[in-house]
C-alpha cells in the first residue's frame, strides 16, 4: 500500500499488481511465510487497489502438497479473491524444489507437519517439479470456481490506449 499513490498515477495508462496468496488461512500462512502480511492483509491491500482502480492478480503458487492442496483451500482463496476485487487468478498445484533447497524444506516440513516430509519423499523422491496428487480435482474445482466468480486466468494483455479508446479509464 505504501506505493498506493504512485500505482494509481501509473494507472492513468495502466498498472497491474499481483499478490502471492496460497492459502486463506492466517494461521496456516503464518507457519508458511513467518514475518510476511497475512492472507487477511494482502487481501484487504488488494481490495484498496481494486477500488483504486489498478486490476489485481493473486498468484495461487506454490500449493504445497499434502499441506494446502485440498478442494477448500482453493475454494476459499477464489472465494476471498472474489470478495476482494482480485481480477485474475495464476495456479500452480505443486512446488519446486532445487537440491539444497529440498533439504532444508524437509526439515521445516519434519519442525512445522510432522509427517509429511516422508510422503514428500514417497511421491517425489528427488523431483524437481512436485505437482500435487490432487491436482487434477483442483484443477477442475480451480475452474468452476473461476467461471461462477467471473475471474480470469491470466493479466489481460495492454494495448496503449485501448483503454481509453474504449471508454475505461479517464
Amino acid at each position: 500500500m505504501r506505493d498506493a499513490d504512485l500505482l494509481e498515477r501509473i494507472n492513468r495508462e495502466r498498472a497491474s499488481v499481483c499478490f502471492t496468496v496460497t492459502t486463506a488461512d492466517d494461521d496456516l500462512a503464518r507457519k508458511l511465510e513467518p514475518g510476511a502480511p497475512s492472507p487477511s492483509r494482502r487481501f484487504a491491500a488488494a481490495r484498496a487497489m481494486s477500488e483504486r482502480g489498478v486490476q489485481v492478480g493473486v498468484l495461487l503458487m506454490p500449493v504445497l502438497p499434502f499441506v494446502e492442496d485440498t478442494v477448500e483451500n482453493v475454494d476459499d482463496v477464489l472465494r476471498r479473491c472474489s470478495e476482494n476485487g482480485v481480477r485474475f487468478v495464476v495456479p500452480c498445484f505443486g512446488v519446486t524444489q532445487r537440491s539444497g533447497q529440498r533439504e532444508w524444506f524437509h526439515r521445516k516440513l519434519d519442525e512445522l507437519f510432522p509427517g509429511v516430509r516422508h510422503k514428500y519423499e514417497r511421491a517425489f523422491g528427488s523431483r524437481y517439479v512436485c505437482r500435487s496428487p490432487n491436482a487434477d480435482a483442483l484443477s477442475r474445482r480451480f475452474d468452476e470456481l473461476m467461471a461462477r466468480y467471473g475471474l480470469e486466468r491470466s493479466v489481460r494483455p495492454w494495448t496503449p490506449g485501448a483503454e481509453r479508446e474504449l471508454g475505461l479509464f479517464g
